[in-house]
């Protein structure tokens, strides 16, 4: 019979269940998987827009046609990355990836929607919540607000390779 455990990160698991999740990745491999998820967003759309204030005023609106159509290339790759290999392209340049508490891959729909859209939803309302969301990193489980809301933790992926799942 399985008994849960209370050890930090793997809450309610069993031994045998908790042994397969990997270890948590820290605030400072998460800030560095984020930074390049938003350049892979903003920095071909925003080098497009720089372009465009050197162009004729007549032009400029034509400018945010191909701006708009980068952001939208640098969301489709990140829907692609997900897809294919279950992190986003920031994550798998770190070695990390989204989990839920188990230690299996999160769903799409848990990343899109409880992740990231909600989240943005919300900080459009009320600024302070993107910074509250963001200092929840430095609790014990190095966790952000989003994640809470989604069930889910960020592990390092290359420990999870090594994991072996449990026996049924």
């Amino acid at each position: 019979m399985c008994r849960p455990i209370r050890e930090r990160g793997v809450e309610g698991l069993c031994q045998r269940c908790a042994s397969t999740v990997p270890d948590l990745a820290t605030p400072w491999e998460r800030f560095r998987a984020n930074l390049v998820d938003v350049g892979v967003l903003l920095i071909p759309s925003g080098l497009i827009s720089v372009i465009a204030l050197y162009l004729p005023r007549n032009f400029v609106g034509i400018a945010s046609l191909p701006a708009s159509l980068a952001l939208l290339a640098g969301i489709v790759g990140q829907l692609i990355a997900h897809v294919r290999w279950g992190q986003s392209i920031g994550k798998r340049s770190v070695g990390i990836r989204v989990v839920v508490h188990d230690g299996q891959p999160a769903e799409l729909w848990r990343i899109i929607l409880l992740r990231n859209a909600v989240p943005s939803i919300a900080s459009a309302f009320c600024r302070p919540l993107t910074l509250i969301d963001v200092l929840f990193i430095f609790g014990a489980e190095h966790r952000c607000l989003h994640d809470y809301l989604a069930g889910t933790r960020v592990v390092k992926a290359a420990a999870e390779a090594n994991a072996t799942p449990p026996a049924q």
